[in-house]
């Protein structure tokens, strides 16, 4: 059994990333991993996670008719999983991606002033941890429908 607040080996999980990892920071493991290592990931303590996931509801509520465009049917999923407060949290409320990884990018740089390109990983399907990568890394393609609905808040 995978021990969520043990240091997580990448070894284990086949990705093309690994040659690349200089290392990883693991989380707490009580289901909000994702927000935790999204938080350490722009530099704060994973203890802010609930700021980042009180802002990105807020975001999302602020917009809704554009993600609603974006998301389609999954917006009420979204919206439970940003909205749901229990502990720890149970999967069907896990951070899912890539949609949050949208609303993570249009939150924008004046709501996260240390904003840069971010690396996390989903293991073994449930634990997200933030991982740092080398230089020349293999970095995946901007999402289109992000392209597409990028808010002018994120882009400067």
């Amino acid at each position: 059994m995978f021990d969520l607040n043990q240091q997580p080996e990448l070894e284990r999980h086949n990705t093309e990333f690994q040659p690349y990892v200089s290392s990883i920071q693991n989380v707490e493991g009580d289901g909000h991993c994702g927000f935790r290592a999204v938080v350490v990931a722009l530099g704060y303590s994973e203890d802010y996670w609930h700021q980042i996931w009180t802002d990105l509801y807020g975001e999302l509520l602020m917009h809704i008719d554009d993600y609603i465009v974006i998301f389609a049917n999954d917006i009420n999923t979204i919206s439970e999983t940003l909205n749901f407060y229990g502990t720890p949290m149970i999967r069907k409320y896990l951070m899912i991606m890539p949609d949050s990884g949208i609303l993570i990018a249009n939150n924008g740089p004046q709501d996260f002033p240390n904003h840069s390109i971010i690396n996390i990983a989903l293991l073994n399907d449930f634990h997200y941890v933030k991982v740092d990568l080398q230089e020349g890394h293999l970095m995946a393609n901007v999402s289109w429908i992000w392209n597409i609905h990028k808010s002018t808040r994120s882009t400067g």
